[in-house]
């Protein structure tokens, strides 16, 4: 385990290629981890795996353009207790195999629940299969 930066309450740390943060007081001076930054480090570490995981929407291609695939997924709305389908639209550079790595489609899905959080707030309820 690697110390990369300090704050005054925090510790940036490396470990096995996995970067974290930590509160100091969970940073021991022998260089180990109280069970609360070992919890942290396995929260980075899920976080860095479903990041870099490529994810299926081939399934629910509707549209592609020259530059971008769009497809439609299904929501449900909370304030209106129905559910209807929302367009999200991928440029054609991050699909691979009709697949798009995992901060990509974490990031889109985002922006639909951010922008839907003015109307009450909304669910994803579409499935998206691992590759790998």
């Amino acid at each position: 385990m690697t110390v990369i930066t300090t704050t005054k309450k925090a510790v940036k740390l490396e470990k096995n290629g996995v970067k974290f943060w930590v509160q100091k007081r969970w940073h021991r001076e022998d260089g180990t981890l109280t069970p609360a930054g070992e919890k942290a480090y396995e929260i980075a570490v899920k976080k860095q795996e479903s990041s870099n995981s490529w994810f299926r929407i081939s399934d629910y291609q509707e549209h592609e353009t020259a530059k971008a695939i769009m497809i439609k997924v299904a929501v449900d709305y909370f304030d209106i207790e129905r559910d209807g389908t929302e367009k999200i639209w991928f440029p054609k550079s991050c699909v691979k195999n009709g697949c798009v790595q995992g901060w990509l489609l974490k990031k889109k899905v985002a922006e639909i629940q951010q922008y839907n959080q003015l109307r009450g707030g909304c669910m994803i309820v579409s499935k998206f299969d691992r590759v790998n």
